[in-house]
């Protein structure tokens, strides 16, 4: 995780009671960058509440933020127990409280996101950008995005990086860490292989060099407490679920994208499509001081008429 990333975050069981509360950093681990006096990251650590003092560890350069961190590892340990932890007070808290889980993801999901940066070979047909992510970049586009930018449900991340590569500043959340570690993967790794055809009897390296991997930070967080103060993003990207499933309250996760939305912000929500990975548009909804303004955008931002306003926002 970004050191600069630190400043914006905020304490998830403080935010859930109406509070916003920085953290203290207890770090373990900085990356060899620190001693360069370069932009560092903190690899393992905790953030403590400067008020109730309750402590998020961060993993592997992740920070893993849900209000109830005890019931997230209950029920995602399958993932932290196959994690090589060195810091022994980490590794006792996580897998001390780790249960089994069911946390995993799909390859299908990976290849289906990620297989447009194989390189090009004439022998096979070139693999198109997933049409989710299509939609995404033409609505990013189209809004006129700009940074700090927040992708809520990021999954595997390649929207994230999309984010990144139009605002130069992104964050992606999701619950589901298994995902988010195959996204923070992607980002740190030298090579990532995946298969050059159906058969998967080969692999080869996707085009690393088509991401912007340098401003974005992975977080494992809740969708309806996010972990950031009022006003904190330029652009917010809510999409229809992540990769715990759909969200169990659309509205309640869009009022809190609302929340951190800054004045004037772009917030897209992904719309539902029929089928399981099928190309959603995406609805704008337009922060005007304490009202979002909700119209339609289509997969090229086309407005639509008939703004109305969205009742209850909790933009202040």
């Amino acid at each position: 995780m970004r050191l600069p990333t630190l400043s914006r975050l905020a304490c998830p069981a403080c935010v859930r009671n109406g509070r916003i509360i920085a953290f203290d950093l207890d770090p373990m681990r900085l990356d060899e960058r620190q001693a360069a006096g370069a932009n560092a990251e903190l690899t393992e650590g905790y953030l403590v509440c400067r008020s109730c003092r309750a402590a998020y560890p961060v993993l592997a350069g992740t920070a893993i933020l849900p209000v109830d961190v005890k019931a997230h590892l209950a029920t995602h340990g399958n993932v932290y127990r196959r994690l090589s932890i060195p810091d022994p007070r980490l590794a006792r808290f996580l897998l001390g409280n780790a249960g089994d889980g069911t946390d995993f993801v799909p390859f299908d999901e990976v290849v289906g996101r990620y297989a447009d940066l194989l390189p090009f070979d004439p022998a096979r047909p070139a693999r198109p950008m997933s049409s989710r992510d299509v939609r995404l970049d033409d609505a990013l586009r189209a809004g006129g995005a700009v940074g700090p930018a927040l992708e809520i449900g990021c999954g595997v991340g390649r929207g994230t990086f999309l984010l990144a590569a139009r605002t130069g500043d992104a964050i992606g959340v999701d619950r589901s860490v298994a995902r988010v570690r195959r996204a923070r993967n992607v980002q740190t790794t030298d090579e990532f292989l995946l298969p050059v055809d159906e058969t998967r009897r080969s692999e080869t390296a996707i085009d690393l060099a088509r991401l912007d991997r340098r401003d974005v930070d992975f977080l494992v967080a809740d969708p309806d407490v996010l972990p950031f103060p009022d006003r904190s993003f330029a652009t917010v990207i809510v999409r229809d679920g992540d990769g715990a499933g759909p969200f169990a309250d659309a509205e309640v996760v869009r009022l809190e994208a609302l929340r951190v939305a800054a004045p004037g912000a772009l917030v897209l929500v992904e719309g539902k499509g029929a089928r399981e990975g099928e190309a959603r548009d995406f609805e704008r909804v337009v922060v005007r001081g304490a009202v979002g303004v909700i119209g339609g955008i289509g997969s090229r931002g086309d407005a639509s008429p008939g703004d109305r306003t969205a009742g209850g926002a909790r933009v202040r």
